[in-house]
């Protein structure tokens, strides 16, 4: 797995220079919107199917609860879609507190504690079960590890997935 320093916020590299330890860079590569809307276009939608939508590997952080509580506020998971968020204990009990698991809840999102999706114990059969053939997911980390449970997996930004989620609508 590839590591790198983000400039700014890892310790590691308060400078630009401090991560590069005072050498040059070797390469130089510039991404723009234009290049992620492409990877994002290049998934294949397979059957259309959009009844489940992912939020996991890695388990999600609270602040990453709180903008999904924020994105699912006062809103509904599209009849006979399924909606899957992991994260752990800690995370689920100050997320509980602080409302944002119940606004989840309230929409249909189920919340799974301690585990992540893709290692879940059933999850081949879960899929034949429901008949899932898509899984939409804002992780690339999973959309790239889960193919041994033979879903055909699409990578969408956050606010699309909730939108998948919310419409039944694959784009």
């Amino acid at each position: 797995m590839a590591m790198f320093h983000f400039v700014g916020v890892t310790p590691e590299a308060p400078s630009l220079e401090a991560a590069l330890g005072g050498r040059a860079p070797v390469e130089r590569i510039v991404i723009g919107d234009a290049d992620i809307e492409r990877i994002y276009r290049g998934y294949d939608l397979g059957d259309g199917d959009a009844r489940l939508v992912v939020f996991s590997g890695p388990q999600q952080s609270l602040l990453e609860v709180k903008r999904l509580a924020e994105l699912f506020d006062g809103r509904q998971l599209q009849p006979g879609s399924s909606c899957f968020v992991t994260t752990n204990g800690g995370v689920l009990a100050q997320a509980r507190k602080l409302g944002y698991a119940g606004k989840l809840e309230a929409a249909g999102v189920t919340i799974l504690e301690g585990v992540c999706f893709y290692i879940l114990q059933n999850l081949s059969p879960m899929r034949v079960a429901n008949r899932w053939t898509n899984m939409v997911a804002n992780s690339a980390k999973i959309v790239n590890i889960i193919g041994a449970h033979r879903f055909n997996t699409i990578l969408r930004r956050t606010e699309a997935c909730v939108e998948i989620a919310c419409s039944g609508v694959l784009k």
